[in-house]
């Protein structure tokens, strides 16, 4: 049966205590999904062009993200694994930052924080490779330093969890990203409302904070919605209708969200209408006047 959900989305985001358990919806993979699987949609059009780096930077940013968030969802599943009541024995960690090294085949790196006095210092390091292969765990006994590629992430996260940020009734995941991935300096948080049902999407209550390249300053605080919206998910659902009106655009989140919970959504904005799918955004033209 298809389901065809109209929603007004506009924001509010914000950060909950830092949960090590990943409150996510199960029915995410950890495997982009196949373009070739894309169901039939509206003819596209060729998007205004003052949009259209807009547009690139929203693909890019949101399957960076969804890439991030899910190597830290199998790390921290893997690093419960290693301990016999499937329980962390730091019931403080502050939180984790991932890292991509490059020269590492793609590998993702997940370094689970701790507090050291004014400082942060790595508990726990999972390795998530390509290919299907099972996360790598160490567990750094003693804690060990952050390293360069390390801090600055983790330092971004530890301002912005200071930000004023607004919140919703929801656990929160959160993503750090180079600002650099769309030629800017700095760093990209990301304030990510979590739900474990997968029959569930939480369209409201994600933010990006936009923090400074030293860790020290907030520049930005950008909710992408202005409500606690959720709307249902899962098999039964097959098409997702969202009306945005906070940008002109659809944004990295919906880009995120289509790639968590394998959703086609149709995005509403001032310009027209929108088809977001296989971490692709694409145009269908203005509304008939």
């Amino acid at each position: 049966m298809q389901v065809l959900i109209s929603a007004a989305v506009l924001a509010l985001a914000g950060f909950l205590l830092v949960m090590f358990r990943r409150a996510r919806a199960k029915n995410a993979k950890p495997t982009m999904p196949d373009p070739a699987e894309r169901r039939e949609l509206i003819e596209p059009v060729e998007p205004p062009a003052h949009v259209r780096k807009a547009l690139h930077d929203a693909e890019m940013l949101g399957q960076a993200i969804w890439r991030f968030d899910t190597a830290a969802a199998r790390a921290s599943d893997a690093l419960t694994e290693c301990f016999p009541d499937k329980r962390l024995p730091d019931p403080q960690m502050f939180g984790w930052v991932v890292t991509d090294d490059g020269a590492d085949s793609g590998a993702l790196h997940v370094h689970f924080l701790g507090a050291a006095g004014a400082d942060l210092e790595v508990l726990y390091r999972v390795r998530i490779g390509g290919g299907g292969m099972p996360p790598v765990v160490e567990v750094m006994d003693p804690p060990i330093a952050l390293a360069p590629h390390v801090r600055g992430p983790a330092t971004a996260l530890r301002r912005a969890r200071k930000a004023p940020v607004p919140r919703v009734n929801a656990p929160y995941n959160e993503v750090v990203l180079p600002a650099e991935l769309v030629g800017q300096a700095g760093w990209l948080v990301y304030a990510l409302a979590a739900t474990t049902n997968p029959e569930e999407m939480l369209v409201g209550g994600h933010t990006r904070i936009k923090v400074s390249a030293d860790g020290t300053t907030v520049e930005e605080i950008f909710p992408f919605t202005r409500t606690d919206l959720r709307v249902p998910a899962g098999k039964e659902v097959a098409m997702t209708t969202l009306t945005h009106i906070v940008s002109a655009t659809p944004l990295e989140h919906h880009v995120f969200l289509g790639l968590l919970h394998k959703q086609y959504l149709r995005v509403l904005t001032e310009l027209g209408a929108w088809d977001v799918e296989h971490g692709r955004i694409v145009y269908c033209g203005p509304f008939p006047t």
